[in-house]
């Protein structure tokens, strides 16, 4: 899904909320696109880039392309995760692996979207701020409600 063409067009791959009942990790893995999550139900714990970080049930946390991230929630969880491209790639529809994951990006390199610095100036963090929780979230919940209809 696509808007128009310009700097800024967010292009949703993949969004879902299914509950995750027993504990689960995904392992390191680097993505090329950004990786937007809250959790509707139950903490995680997960490393990005070499930090670790508590997510409690109800926050959220970003993780930005080319990073690596290990994920995972020792009780089980019921994530609300969007995984999107933030800048415009009149190509992206042409990646070989838009939903893939590896350790190291590889041949994907060549799909990476840009980082926070390159677009905003700056840098975000991983853990979504508490000031800023209740819009990621709203926003983040729009996204999947966009994406399941198919209008996003």
């Amino acid at each position: 899904m696509a808007a128009d063409p310009g700097i800024w067009c967010p292009h949703i791959h993949l969004a879902d909320d299914t509950r995750r009942p027993r504990p689960w990790r995904t392992g390191l893995r680097v993505a090329t696109h950004w990786i937007a999550v809250v959790s509707l139900e139950g903490a995680e714990r997960i490393t990005v880039d070499g930090r670790t970080y508590d997510i409690p049930s109800g926050c959220g946390y970003l993780i930005q392309p080319g990073s690596a991230a290990d994920l995972g929630s020792p009780g089980g969880s019921r994530p609300l995760w969007v995984h999107f491209d933030l800048a415009y790639d009149p190509l992206r529809a042409q990646h070989p692996q838009v939903h893939g994951y590896a350790p190291l990006p590889g041949p994907r390199a060549a799909w990476m979207q840009p980082r926070a610095p390159a677009l905003l100036g700056r840098d975000l963090p991983v853990a979504v701020p508490a000031a800023a929780l209740t819009r990621f979230r709203a926003g983040v919940q729009a996204a999947v409600g966009l994406w399941r209809a198919g209008d996003g």
